[in-house]
């Protein structure tokens, strides 16, 4: 039942550690059949927790388990439905591109691969996810592709002044798509200006390497 759930995870991380030897959960999360996602490993679910989910896969990527076998019957729609929930968030908020290959460990992989496809790599072969659970995988990256919001614009508002009859803001925006500045709108009430973030900002500029440094905004 879904109650039961929570105690197949636990059961899952007592195997990993006291059976195992291992620091905590293999995977960063788990799926149950009725959709139900369970945070395995410890660290925070929208950071890049190192899981032990792949041989040689672990670090740079994200480990899910979905809980059941899958050699014959495939996951169930609501299962499947959670996980496609699950890695839109996890892609778009750590802004992985779902339609770009990867190169790692002297491969060119696509960015999501069932277990199988690491362990072809690293030697370490399994059928993980099994047949069925495999075959989701086509349909998922699809379905990833059309849902992951590639290009949105990345901004920070790193000052808000209000004096009477005006206002002040600043901080930097940019399109991680182009190095050309972005507009801003401000609005007071319904009367809107128009500007470029096109000041410079050196420190923007060092962290987005590909995006220059024109993209700072000071407007009043």
């Amino acid at each position: 039942t879904p109650a039961q759930s929570a105690a197949t995870v636990r059961s899952i991380y007592t195997y990993y550690v006291q059976g195992r030897g291992y620091c905590d959960h293999g995977y960063n999360f788990l799926i149950d059949r009725y959709g139900q996602i369970f945070e395995g490993r410890f660290g925070g679910a929208s950071r890049g927790v190192i899981g032990a989910h792949a041989t040689n896969f672990n670090s740079g990527s994200v480990g899910i388990a979905l809980i059941g076998d899958f050699s014959n019957a495939s996951p169930p729609a609501a299962m499947q439905d959670a996980l496609n929930r699950l890695l839109v968030w996890k892609m778009t908020v750590n802004h992985i591109d779902p339609n770009i290959p990867v190169a790692t460990r002297g491969a060119v992989i696509d960015p999501i691969i069932g277990h199988r496809d690491a362990g072809a790599i690293s030697g370490d072969g399994t059928a993980c996810p099994g047949n069925t659970g495999y075959a989701i995988l086509p349909g998922l990256r699809n379905f990833l592709r059309a849902s992951v919001p590639i290009g949105v614009p990345w901004s920070n508002l790193e000052l808000s002044q209000r004096t009477p009859g005006s206002v002040r803001f600043a901080g930097w925006a940019l399109d991680p798509d182009s190095p050309d500045p972005v507009d801003i709108h401000a609005y007071v009430d319904s009367d809107g200006t128009r500007h470029l973030a096109d000041l410079e900002r050196p420190d923007i500029g060092a962290a987005f390497p590909d995006n220059g440094s024109e993209h700072g905004f000071d407007i009043t």
